[in-house]
């Protein structure tokens, strides 16, 4: 039995088996919302997060920092498969013109890792992200 998992490609296997027999339950999809609410109101969005990213978040995202993302579309492109960088910011409670100024100068610090080397980049960014929540509601109700 131990030299099944002696293979780190065997167990990457089994752990995204589990992870989406486990996702595809109608229990988890039930439940998933509040079992995080829960783990956030008593362990905390960081320790939560940091348990996600560990256990299945690895498996649906990649690139946590714009070097990592780089080695991530590098390693897939060897392997010939395109990625695209994904951009989402929750939507904010109220202006703020420093976390926007923050959200331009990470948005235009991308696209410059993205195509560095003149290689071509995919970027998808949530535009709603850049306006408050009051104002997305209003536009909603339009």
């Amino acid at each position: 039995m131990a030299a099944i998992f002696a293979n780190d490609s065997t167990v990457s296997l089994i752990k995204k088996l589990m992870i989406y027999r486990m996702m595809s339950s109608n229990m988890f999809i039930n439940h998933a919302l509040n079992g995080m609410r829960l783990s956030y109101k008593f362990m905390g969005r960081t320790l939560t997060n940091f348990l996600i990213n560990k256990t299945a978040g690895s498996i649906f995202t990649s690139g946590e920092t714009l070097q990592t993302l780089a080695e991530d579309i590098k390693k897939l492109e060897a392997r010939n498969i395109h990625g695209v960088a994904n951009y989402v910011v929750e939507g904010l409670h109220e202006m703020d013109e420093a976390v926007i100024q923050k959200v331009y100068d990470d948005l235009i610090e991308s696209i410059k890792v993205l195509t560095a080397d003149g290689q071509e980049g995919h970027l998808a960014i949530k535009l709603t992200s850049m306006i408050t929540i009051g104002i997305m509601t209003r536009i909603s109700k339009a």
